[in-house]
């Protein structure tokens, strides 16, 4: 139920008081200018409680102003004190009854109208779509309609709910949600069963009318200021794909039709910041070129201007689910009021909160959603662009190479910038993540081995310098997987070939073992584990080139012995 805030409520009992004050310096004026006491003994007891009467009337008036001095001196506390004052009745507006039970538990009538304003459109919107769905196939059923005079019910149902909407969106508010959001959904079953169950439309003119319904959910969403809609429209026009699917589509046209539909997600996210749309478009988006890769473009025989086609539409997610939630973080930052950040509401963020056990840092959890997305998106662009592509493994280590530098400049863009100091390490952390897949991709052997100590190396001698608990946590993740295969390799059989300890092998897990004795004076935590691990590597190392040399010179005397 909807309460009156603390200020409101503040001013209207001060306005009471100051009503009761009036009262009081009437009544007082009253008695004081009455007719003089006589000296008969019922005047007397007439006087004495006149006198009483002016007493009380005092200390009531002295209680109601130092009442009102105590509210007006508390205007943002967690809301008005509590009337205790004793003027009560005698010409005076009654206090509300104060009963000291503790509250129920159990919802009021009220609470449950009003939590059905939140969840009721929602359903509504299930019902209408389940309700159009079952009509079709009723009348197929049935057969009582021809086919094109189906199609032309269903437009036109779409039609009456689209004008109840705008005539009900200032006297009906909370059922714009499910009139517009049942309007559009009739237009994408509507133009789907035209076009897969009757035949009437081709598939350009299916796809056409899909364009045509989401662009009316955008208008709709940002007229009315409703994400759902938005998400209901990019849900359907990015569905279309898998619903119109003919085998017979071009992938240049389906391609230029999906960054169609990104390109206004992108756009509406970008002037609104619903998080809602841009996930929806996130899933949707990868999962139609994920669809386009393995049906048309992925084979080795694939046209390569299918091969071309997918990559840009590859290039244009990632710009889409990368770089821009990026740059709406930024300009958000920078002028908060003209590009305001979406909140949930109290009661659905207090829920979240209890539901997940983040309590008051359920928002901020909430806006990690950008943080998420800059690792998610280029390991995603770099595995589809291989897959396209049939890569090498050195060709797409280059790419990762790639994504490298652009992330690092990310991330040096952003650190500069006043708020976007934690996005900025996580470019940089995405950097170093990428920079390893292209090492990893790149190179093998001893070289890789050697690279990979350097680069932990270098990553914590830089953690210490800008003191990031991230970038030494990535430090750490590097050293651990150079020790285990240095384990791997000092435990071995037989070591590698040539002069005891003056090898290529031997050089290298040395010059490993001295990166991990190096870092030990960066590490903030674990530099013990840092200086243990060398040592008992070493002592490896040794066993092992000795133990091997002496092996094979046993060999040899074995072979001199008749």
């Amino acid at each position: 139920m909807k309460e009156d805030g603390p200020d409101q409520d503040l001013s209207a009992r001060v306005e009471r008081l100051e009503r009761e004050i009036e009262v009081l310096h009437e009544a007082l004026g009253r008695r004081s200018d009455g007719p003089a006491a006589t000296s008969s003994p019922a005047a007397g007891m007439d006087a004495r409680s006149q006198q009483r009467e002016r007493a009380q009337a005092r200390q009531r008036l002295d209680s109601l102003r130092a009442a009102r001095s105590g509210e007006a001196e508390q205007p943002g506390g967690d809301g008005p004190a509590q009337d205790t004052s004793p003027a009560q009745g005698a010409g005076f507006e009654p206090a509300a009854e104060r009963r000291s039970d503790p509250p129920s538990a159990r919802f009021s009538a009220h609470e449950i109208l009003e939590s059905a304003e939140l969840w009721l459109p929602r359903v509504g919107i299930g019902l209408v779509l389940l309700a159009v769905a079952l009509a079709f196939k009723y009348s197929i059923d049935q057969g009582w309609v021809i086919r094109a005079v189906r199609v032309a019910l269903g437009y036109g149902l779409g039609m009456i709910l689209l004008v109840l909407g705008f005539r009900l969106s200032e006297s009906r508010p909370q059922y714009v949600q499910v009139l517009f959001g049942g309007a559009v959904a009739t237009f994408y079953i509507t133009g789907f069963a035209a076009f897969r169950l009757y035949e009437l439309f081709s598939y350009p003119i299916a796809l056409a009318l899909m364009v045509a319904a989401t662009v009316l959910a955008f208008f709709l969403s940002l007229a009315h200021n409703r994400a759902a809609l938005s998400v209901i429209g990019v849900a359907g026009a990015l569905g279309a794909p898998f619903l119109l699917e003919s085998g017979s589509s071009s992938v240049p046209g389906l391609i230029a039709y999906v960054m169609l539909v990104l390109a206004g997600a992108s756009a509406v996210y970008f002037y609104r910041g619903w998080r809602s749309l841009l996930w929806v478009s996130v899933v949707g988006g990868w999962s139609v070129m994920m669809m386009i890769a393995l049906g048309a473009a992925s084979g080795s025989q694939a046209a390569f201007l299918d091969k071309a086609s997918l990559q840009a539409g590859i290039v244009f997610a990632w710009i889409s689910f990368w770089a821009i939630p990026l740059v709406r973080e930024a300009v958000s930052m920078a002028d908060p009021e003209r590009w305001l950040a979406p909140r949930l509401s109290p009661k659905l963020l207090e829920r979240l909160g209890d539901f997940t056990g983040l309590g008051d840092r359920a928002e901020e959890w909430l806006r990690g959603h950008v943080h998420l997305l800059s690792i998610v998106t280029p390991l995603l662009t770099l595995v589809l662009t291989s897959w396209a592509w049939r890569l090498s493994t050195m060709d797409a280590g280059v790419v990762a190479l790639g994504l490298t530098v652009v992330y690092a400049l990310a991330a040096r863009m952003l650190m500069v910038r006043p708020g976007m100091k934690e996005l900025g390490h996580t470019q940089g952390l995405v950097a170093l993540m990428l920079s390893t897949i292209a090492l990893g991709l790149m190179l093998d052997g001893d070289v890789l081995l050697l690279t990979l100590a350097a680069q932990a190396l270098v990553v914590h001698v830089v953690a210490k310098r800008i003191s990031d608990s991230w970038a030494e946590g990535w430090g750490h993740l590097l050293f651990g997987i150079v020790v285990f295969w240095l384990i791997a390799r000092l435990t071995g059989d037989i070591g590698p070939a040539g002069m005891p300890i003056l090898n290529g092998g031997a050089m290298t897990d040395l010059a490993t073992l001295a990166a991990a004795m190096g870092a030990s004076s960066f590490v903030a935590h674990g530099a013990t584990m840092y200086r243990v691990v060398p040592q008992v590597g070493l002592a490896l190392l040794l066993g092992r080139e000795l133990g091997d040399s002496w092996f094979m010179a046993g060999r040899r005397c074995s072979t001199w012995v008749p």
